[in-house]
């Protein structure tokens, strides 16, 4: 009995353990969240990429129309990746890939707030943007990952 209670304390102990360590990971990220990925600063550098992007979603007829009409953008030049983010039950593919310019040869990890955020793909970093969509039921967002120099500074227009 007194082994069984050592056992139970000790699972318990490491549980706690893991969940704390799990919540001040995302502490953490949502802290330092760095400036070059806040949702005004990446609005504002990809405007007119943004603009085309929701100007194309307005004229779009239907969901393979968006995405033949996104895949004809002209994409900044650091795009590693375009994809509509579909509202789907859990386990059943949840993009639609349109842009992908990366080898997936590594994790993905991504943090993102407001519609915006930074991570890495396949050893690159990179800046987020789930761009939202409304006017489709099934589609959620357009889900955009640009490659980031780390040292590069975010220039004003």
């Amino acid at each position: 009995m007194k082994n069984a209670i050592i056992i139970i304390v000790s699972i318990c102990f490491i549980l706690f353990l893991l969940v704390g360590g799990c919540a001040f990971s995302v502490y953490k990220s949502y802290k330092n969240f760095p400036d070059y990925a806040q949702k005004e600063v990446v609005y504002k550098k990809y405007d007119e990429f943004l603009d085309s992007l929701d100007t194309s979603i307005k004229k779009s007829s239907s969901v393979l129309d968006l995405a033949a009409k996104i895949e004809k953008l002209n994409f900044p030049s650091n795009i590693l990746y375009v994809g509509l983010e579909k509202d789907v039950e859990i386990g059943e593919e949840d993009m639609l890939d349109i842009v992908k310019k990366y080898k997936k040869d590594g994790y993905k990890s991504v943090f993102t707030k407001e519609g915006t955020g930074y991570g890495t793909i396949s050893g690159k970093d990179i800046i987020v943007i789930h761009y939202p969509i409304d006017k489709y039921k099934d589609i959620e967002n357009c889900v955009i990952y640009l490659e980031h120099k780390k040292n590069e500074l975010i220039e004003s227009k």
